[in-house]
């Protein structure tokens, strides 16, 4: 039989003691959620500026690779040498050897 003497101590929570508990573990849990919804927020952000500066930089590219197709084409080279004083080369004419030996020791 049990004797209501016995020498164990239980741990008895109060009301309040519980209270506290569980106050404390709601505020947080309430931060641990502002800070991650935060971060999110954060991040998209940042994502969404990168896209946007990913799109302005492909359309430099464009305009990079129209200014290098145009500085490469036949007539801004023709144009460039003309200002530079260039002629055009002309015929060519050719040596034709007469005998077999180039050089002789």
């Amino acid at each position: 039989m049990y004797s209501n003497t016995t020498n164990k101590k239980r741990a008895k929570f109060s009301p309040l003691v519980f209270n506290f508990i569980a106050l404390s573990l709601i505020i947080i849990l309430t931060t641990f959620y502002l800070t991650q919804a935060n971060q999110l927020a954060s991040s998209s952000f940042q994502i969404k500026e990168l896209e946007e500066r990913v799109g302005h930089l492909r359309i430099a590219n464009e305009m990079l690779e129209l200014e290098i197709a145009s500085l490469k084409s036949l007539s801004f080279v023709k144009e460039q040498s003309e200002e530079l004083g260039m002629v055009s080369a002309g015929i060519p004419e050719y040596v034709v050897s007469v005998g077999s030996a180039v050089a002789v020791k």
